[in-house]
């Protein structure tokens, strides 16, 4: 869809067949009844509070569940690390006593140096995995709760950014605004399945 200025001040919108030949090209909608569309597919995933607190407690499980999970990776990569280390040390020692040449020790050294160093990498990643589920959990509460009131306080580029936050496929069928929800959070759709705004088609 794009917009068009008509008689000097009012904007409106039509079809502009993107996607292949549009029996709406020639439909027009003023920006005003549109914007009342979007605002309306907008509430329709605002969360009550009861919702709100079915999902903060889905939260809350989920990430113990994560915790527990994140707890058994870190430990099985630790022990991973540590008989590397162990590995590394005995190959030293080996160089030491002249049982291995100094070429194979600094092939078989680099390699395994290496191989901690992506274990480590690894652990971390773990260790920051819990903090990243927190913080995407709770941005997608703010912004299920709040998208409305932030749409209608946003400046145009603002509100075509939320738009693309949680609609996609937007045509006009006639008047009518047509669209799917998109997935807020592919990370968090096992947890909280009820309230997740789905690709639901309307219209």
């Amino acid at each position: 869809m794009s917009g068009e200025l008509k008689k000097g001040k009012y904007i409106y919108y039509s079809c502009t067949g993107g996607k292949g030949a549009c029996e709406q090209k020639h439909i027009y909608i003023r920006e005003e009844a549109l914007e009342k569309q979007f605002i309306k597919a907008l509430e329709s995933i605002s969360l009550s509070a009861e919702q709100k607190e079915w999902i903060t407690n889905a939260l809350i499980e989920s990430f113990k569940d994560e915790q527990i999970y994140t707890k058994e990776r870190i430990d099985d990569l630790n022990e991973q690390k540590e008989n590397l280390r162990q590995r590394i040390d005995n190959l030293y020692l080996d160089k030491l006593d002249g049982k291995i040449s100094e070429a194979f020790w600094t092939v078989k050294h680099n390699e395994w140096t290496n191989d901690l160093t992506n274990l480590q990498h690894r652990i971390s990643s773990h260790e920051n995995s819990n903090i990243n589920f927190i913080q995407h959990g709770s941005q997608i509460l703010k912004f299920c709760t709040h998208v409305k009131k932030e749409y209608l306080e946003a400046n145009n580029v603002e509100k075509k950014e939320i738009l693309n936050t949680v609609l996609q496929n937007s045509f006009l069928k006639g008047k009518e605004l047509s669209y799917t929800y998109c997935k807020l959070s592919n990370s968090l759709s096992r947890h909280i399945r009820q309230y997740e705004p789905k690709c639901r088609k309307f219209r």
